[in-house]
């Protein structure tokens, strides 16, 4: 492999975890632009090594960045609105069939909602949607895109609390207690009314937060692991 592909790829890796994506070409071209010098000089495996995996490089280079956590009732609003969209194709159905119970049970002649729900295949594969759709579709859209629809709206992004993208792991650790409601759900939510980052209990398990999108200040800190192999 040559050079410019080590810097491609190392430069690729680092990319995928800036937290705030919005910054992630122009550190990116920072980092790149370190790399092939040292790559002219001679010296990329030793810069390469200094940097450590892509990861801490992205820590180095945010470390810096003051982070605004989303207040709770923000939070909340965006969870109302990613149930909402889960439940779209069911509430569409809902609506289009007016009256589910009455329309399915004079077309399959069902006694009770349970078997008209069994009966009406439409209904049972919007519901079987919306559950895989809130249970894996939104932690995998955390984990690749730091957001669910509803972060989106409301202009917030999950990441590290070093400020990194999270990794699925941290993703599904901290939607679980979303994902089974009941007290659970409420205590876990409750842990993010006090405190400054509004951190729910799975949130601080995970390492987590949720934080307001914000440029990033021009005068970011370089890391001295690039600096040293920009100087040297």
């Amino acid at each position: 492999m040559t050079g410019e592909q080590t810097i491609g790829d190392y430069r690729s890796q680092f990319e995928r975890w800036i937290g705030l994506p919005r910054h992630r070409r122009e550190l990116g071209a920072e980092l790149g632009a370190h790399l092939t010098e040292a790559d002219a000089a001679g010296r990329l495996t030793g810069a390469l090594q200094r940097l450590g995996p892509p990861r801490e490089a992205a820590r180095s280079m945010v470390s810096g960045l003051p982070l605004r956590p989303a207040h709770w009732g923000l939070r909340a609003c965006g969870y109302v609105i990613d149930l909402l969209v889960s439940a779209a194709p069911t509430l569409l159905y809902s609506l289009w069939a007016h009256n589910i119970k009455g329309a399915v049970s004079s077309r399959f002649g069902c006694l009770d909602s349970w078997d008209c729900f069994r009966s009406d295949p439409w209904l049972v594969a919007t519901v079987a949607f919306a559950a895989a759709w809130f249970v894996a579709g939104l932690t995998l859209m955390e984990w690749r895109l730091g957001r669910t629809p509803g972060k989106s709206i409301l202009k917030l992004r999950v990441l590290s609390e070093d400020g990194t993208s999270i990794s699925l792991g941290q993703a599904v650790v901290r939607r679980l207690p979303l994902v089974f409601s009941g007290g659970l759900q409420i205590i876990d939510w409750l842990m993010a009314v006090p405190g400054p980052n509004h951190q729910r209990g799975f949130d601080r398990i995970a390492k987590t937060l949720v934080v307001h999108e914000r440029p990033l200040p021009r005068a970011v800190r370089e890391p001295e692991s690039a600096a040293t192999a920009h100087a040297g």
